[in-house]
């Protein structure tokens, strides 16, 4: 399934059909949670990546590895900085 689409995040979905997606959506995350990482867990339940602002991209080809540097900012409004890698 596909959770967040452009009909979801551009708000086409009637209230029912919205918690039906978020709702199969936390779900499947509870299913694959014992299956990850640690860090995989913890940008999946602590990290929030909407509207986050992608301050650096570093590719490293010779590693193949690709590097985003973010800044989040949660309901708290608390900034995070956000080190994601991505590695073949």
């Amino acid at each position: 399934m596909r959770y967040f689409t452009r009909g979801w995040a551009n708000g086409e979905l009637d209230e029912a059909e919205f918690d039906r997606v978020k709702d199969a959506y936390y779900q499947r995350l509870r299913d694959i949670e014992p299956l990850l990482p640690d860090a995989a867990r913890r940008l999946a339940r602590g990290v929030n990546l909407h509207d986050a602002v992608i301050e650096q991209i570093r590719w490293h080809p010779s590693a193949k590895v690709l590097t985003l540097a973010m800044l989040t900012v949660d309901v708290g409004s608390t900034c995070q900085r956000v080190v994601l890698t991505y590695a073949s």
